[in-house]
């Protein structure tokens, strides 16, 4: 189910759960997401993914050249359900969202809005005001806030970290084999 605000989200989920902007959903998103999706079916909880709908830069430095994100929103999700995450909350980046404390954060859309028991980070994830966030701070405030992290393996592909952006370059490179390596399906899917 897709959620586009905290407040359509029914109340009472016990939930995994994990964040991000999931732009092209490479086989590393992949891998966390079934992650999020199998530990939650061991846990007898729902899956959640809480999805960015648009990098955060474009308000944060205005000024810089962003590219585009590889696939929309509607295809995002549509690949996030195929992988069987049960509930998306997809935010509206703002700048109050951008904004907000971290330890904020995970208290209204972690906790109070999808009840996690369980939250999945890699070392790389960064959220909150001046993206002070990070899987530490989920460490240090879970026990308080009543739920564990589970730490996420980073997936490399033809010795490069999977990410949207080395996806983009090596598009834009045109070594189109290598992207669909790290998409973990063809171009003709992005």
């Amino acid at each position: 189910m897709r959620y586009f605000s905290p407040a359509d989200v029914p109340s009472g989920l016990q939930t995994v759960v994990t964040l991000g902007k999931f732009d092209a959903v490479h086989i590393g998103h992949q891998a966390l997401l079934r992650q999020v999706r199998d530990a939650a079916k061991a846990a007898g909880l729902q899956s959640a993914a809480v999805i960015m709908d648009r990098n955060p830069l474009l308000i944060l430095r205005p000024e810089l050249e962003v590219k585009p994100d590889l696939i929309t929103n509607d295809r995002k999700s549509e690949l996030i359900d195929q992988i069987g995450i049960d509930i998306q909350l997809q935010l509206e980046v703002t700048k109050e969202l951008l904004s907000m404390e971290p330890e904020d954060f995970v208290k209204e859309i972690y906790v109070e809005t999808l009840g996690a028991k369980y939250v999945v980070a890699s070392e790389n994830s960064r959220f909150g005001k001046r993206a002070r966030g990070d899987i530490n701070l989920l460490r240090e405030i879970g026990p308080e806030l009543g739920f564990e992290v589970i730490p996420d393996e980073l997936v490399y592909v033809d010795g490069q970290r999977a990410s949207s952006s080395t996806v983009r370059n090596l598009i834009d490179s045109e070594d189109f084999e290598a992207a669909e390596r790290m998409l973990g399906r063809s171009l003709a899917e992005l």
